[in-house]
């Protein structure tokens, strides 16, 4: 404990270099999936390791969330650390779609990309429930996939 607090001031600090330190290397293009359909993408992106009903898992997110409230300088690491790698590569996988001529162009991409990881980290840190196959499919076809089908104001 003592060689922990040396470097950090205390448990937040130690979440926050945590969270600076994760590595979203593999939600760079050249790590996502390429399955030939976005549905499909969405799919394999998932990370079963974090799905399902872990009690831990559950833990964690709450202390983040708590951390979140008393640290200012948490929102923007989870932020860099979490949210902008994941909106990237559904902005990445979302392009790529309208590019191979799956979907026309959403009125707004940005907007959309954000959708997925924004809901699943509000079921997880506000709602304290688990962020399970069933909600994650439920936001994919019922939402994202569904907004994409629309028509644009272009099409009119």
């Amino acid at each position: 404990r003592h060689t922990i607090y040396r470097r950090w001031e205390g448990k937040d600090e130690l979440i926050l270099a945590a969270i600076a330190c994760t590595d979203s290397a593999d939600l760079g293009p050249d790590g996502l999936p390429d399955t030939g359909t976005l549905r499909s993408d969405f799919l394999a992106l998932l990370d079963p390791n974090w799905m399902g009903g872990s009690e831990r898992r559950l833990r964690i997110l709450s202390s983040v969330s708590a951390m979140i409230t008393r640290t200012p300088r948490a929102v923007d690491a989870v932020t860099k650390a979490i949210v902008e790698p994941s909106t990237a590569a559904y902005r990445f996988l979302i392009q790529r779609a309208v590019d191979r001529g799956e979907y026309a162009p959403p009125h707004n991409l940005d907007a959309l990309a954000r959708v997925i990881p924004s809901m699943a980290a509000y079921r997880a840190f506000f709602m304290q429930q688990v962020v399970d196959e069933e909600f994650m499919l439920s936001i994919i076809d019922g939402v994202v996939l569904a907004a994409l089908r629309e028509p644009t104001a272009a099409n009119h």
